[in-house]
């Protein structure tokens, strides 16, 4: 998405010729197979470990951190391995998408009409407060050692990130929308009235 708002806010007349159903493809296809190989190499640590003394995970869903935790053999070497692929994938994301809004604002500021640079700063602050919640739920997650590793704290992080984001994004990209801004203070303004 930070590469779709460079070109669109950047590169405008281009944007058909460079965001091609092609070139889309290629993106989903690249991401999805590091998706892919990133998951069989946590995978295939996970099925080396023991699980003698515990078969049940405290948990919503089988994650890592939780497995670690009941795993009576050393996961040393898979913890390094979460750090390390972690903050590979979550750092190469940030900072993509933070040298992709560098060039935005560089270009916005360029702009002339106040109109035109409210639009465009209204677009991407949605997607900048999404990818801002995603990610720093996903660094709290992944990228911290096990033994600071709280299941009751990994709950909640995870539930935030896996139901609670998502849930999020439709309201966080309609919010410049005229009518879900008045419909939301409807809202409010009922709740207040009937208390």
């Amino acid at each position: 998405m930070a590469y779709d708002r460079y070109v669109a806010i950047c590169k405008p007349l281009l944007y058909p010729a460079i965001m091609t159903k092609a070139v889309c493809w290629r993106l989903v296809k690249g991401l999805y197979s590091l998706a892919f190989l990133n998951s069989l190499l946590h995978t295939s640590g996970l099925l080396k470990l023991s699980f003698c003394s515990s078969n049940v995970v405290n948990h919503f869903f089988c994650d890592n951190s939780p497995l670690f935790q009941i795993s009576s053999s050393s996961t040393a070497l898979n913890e390094m391995l979460v750090i390390i692929f972690g903050s590979l994938f979550v750092m190469s994301s940030i900072i993509t998408i933070l040298i992709s809004y560098v060039f935005i604002i560089l270009t916005v500021v360029r702009i002339h009409s106040k109109d035109s640079k409210y639009k465009a700063f209204s677009t991407c602050t949605s997607h900048l407060m999404a990818v801002s919640l995603f990610h720093g739920t996903l660094i709290f997650m992944y990228l911290r050692p096990v033994k600071f590793f709280s299941l009751d704290t990994d709950k909640m992080a995870s539930l935030f990130y896996t139901v609670v984001i998502p849930m999020l994004n439709p309201l966080i990209y309609s919010w410049r929308n005229k009518e879900v801004k008045d419909a939301l203070c409807r809202v409010i303004a009922t709740n207040i009235c009937l208390h």
